[in-house]
């Protein structure tokens, strides 16, 4: 089912997912086709990079993201079900690296999702405790 997609990652009705795969370390591709005209690519600024290390974690792992300028910086981390478990930070940060720490120890072995909210920018990883 497409649509929670779209709805839950930000997508719209321009928006067609035609493939949904994952790997051996547990990321999630998704590959289609947008007919949103809202960011061009040459004109769309540098996106935020997010990573998660160790993943799979056991109760703990680090997540590092780098902003290319100032933005005001979400972290929310949701259930399967799209439920939100916890923010890990909400302010305004200066362009640059930054990690953040996130304990797991108390959360049910399973795979959450991270996403990054910075400006008009999103970014989401899939995060597996073990």
């Amino acid at each position: 089912v497409i649509d929670p997609w779209s709805t839950f990652f930000g997508g719209n009705e321009k928006d067609l997912a035609t493939s949904v795969e994952t790997d051996e370390n547990g990321n999630v591709y998704v590959s289609g086709l947008t007919g949103s005209t809202a960011f061009p690519a040459t004109d769309r600024p540098e996106t935020p990079e997010l990573t998660i290390h160790p993943n799979p974690a056991v109760n703990q792992t680090l997540v590092n993201f780098t902003l290319p300028q100032a933005e005001h910086v979400l972290l929310i981390v949701y259930d399967q079900r799209g439920r939100e478990v916890t923010t890990l930070t909400e302010e305004w940060l200066p362009a640059g690296a930054y990690s953040v720490p996130f304990d797991g120890s108390g959360l049910p072995r399973a795979r959450y999702y991270l996403r990054l909210f910075a400006g008009r920018e999103t970014g989401t990883v899939m995060i597996v405790f073990q």
